[in-house]
């Protein structure tokens, strides 16, 4: 499931430069949903990041907080020394 997500935001970030926006989002929506199903943090991470970015250059920025706070949970659960942040 890991790689299927993985390759459906990325798709995702394909399409948004080539400027399909409205399909964009659906992938990247589709492979974050995909990653919750999961044990997988550090790709949730990532996706919910690719997401906030994706809302932010899209200017929807108070769309974009809802994935900055799931961001900040998971950063929470490894506190100031995660990986994540390096």
């Amino acid at each position: 499931m890991s790689s299927v997500a993985s390759t459906t935001v990325v798709l995702g970030l394909v399409r948004a430069r080539q400027g399909f926006a409205e399909e964009a989002e659906a992938l990247i929506h589709k492979g974050v949903a995909i990653t919750e199903g999961t044990d997988y943090i550090a790709e949730r991470w990532e996706h919910y990041l690719s997401l906030a970015a994706f809302l932010l250059s899209q200017g929807r920025a108070e769309e974009a907080k809802e994935w900055i706070a799931k961001l900040r949970d998971i950063i929470a659960l490894y506190g100031p020394e995660s990986p994540l942040l390096a």
